[in-house]
């Protein structure tokens, strides 16, 4: 069984469960060792290209993705961080879905957008990160389907853009970023640290750009440096160091196979029936 399977049938990861049932629908906790941010399990799945039509499993409980889709829905509210959420419903919903929360509120993907747009996270660490890949994705799914990209999605786009460059203007020389993100600028000696903010600012970067800009000289010399780094930096005893691991997991993974994805085309692209020309077919990104 893979990854997605196990979390979608809640197998139990050091004795943790993500899933749990709660007024007869699926939800997915959050908390140490669960979800970062509300929404993190169905972005994981929206950004895997899992069918809303997937199984879920909790316990006796049978449902799929669809029935997580509805929570997320129903669990929207003001002032929380929806980035996450964002991610996962601007791909499962059309772009004009309207629905009301467990409140009675009316919502809609726009009106997450502009609560993403009034929030403002810490600029110091990984939550920045979560707020500015959100909105990347609803503005990018938006104009994928071909809706004009107005309202709420301009000012995000034009939000992103400023972001962009504020982003670079902070890159160091070398195409490190400082391991307090947005918030300083410069070198540091926690290396673990500078991977973590690296890998996890490019991944936004690399997913944010048009294709035509991925081989820019400030792009480049980031994923060179973190391709570099992966392979001098991961060794066993780096490994077992549990945060220093992690953080480099986190540098050299999404970014990485973002890039790659994004840059160069898979050999078996065009034959049909593969992967890639499965995914072309639903009209969603490979991941």
């Amino acid at each position: 069984m893979n990854g997605i399977g196990c979390l979608c049938y809640n197998y139990p990861c050091a004795e943790y469960r993500l899933l749990a049932v709660q007024d007869k629908k699926a939800i997915a906790r959050v908390g140490f060792a669960l979800q970062q941010a509300p929404g993190q399990l169905l972005a994981v799945l929206a950004q895997s290209a899992v069918p809303d039509s997937y199984e879920i499993r909790v316990g006796d409980w049978r449902g799929t993705v669809a029935d997580l889709v509805a929570s997320e829905k129903l669990s929207c509210a003001s002032g929380i961080d929806l980035s996450q959420k964002l991610i996962g419903l601007a791909d499962y919903l059309p772009d004009d879905a309207t629905w009301k929360n467990s409140a009675g509120e009316a919502w809609s993907l726009e009106r997450i957008v502009r609560e993403e747009l009034t929030r403002s996270p810490a600029t110091y660490g990984p939550e920045v990160t979560r707020h500015l890949m959100g909105l990347t994705f609803a503005v990018e799914r938006r104009c994928r389907r071909g809706h004009p990209c107005d309202g709420q999605y301009s000012r995000a786009k034009k939000f992103l853009a400023e972001y962009e460059e504020y982003a670079l203007s902070l890159q160091n020389s070398d195409g490190t970023w400082h391991p307090d993100f947005f918030a300083a600028k410069g070198t540091s000696r926690d290396t673990s640290g500078v991977l973590r903010a690296t890998g996890q600012i490019l991944e936004w970067l690399v997913t944010l750009v048009p294709a035509d800009r991925l081989q820019d000289p400030q792009i480049a010399r980031s994923v060179s440096l973190l391709t570099t780094l992966s392979k001098t930096l991961f060794t066993p005893q780096l490994h077992r160091h549990v945060d220093a691991g992690n953080r480099l997991r986190d540098a050299r993974g999404p970014a990485l196979r973002t890039y790659d994805r994004r840059l160069f085309k898979p050999a078996d692209s065009d034959k049909p029936g593969s992967p890639a020309a499965e995914t072309a077919a639903k009209g969603r990104l490979p991941k």
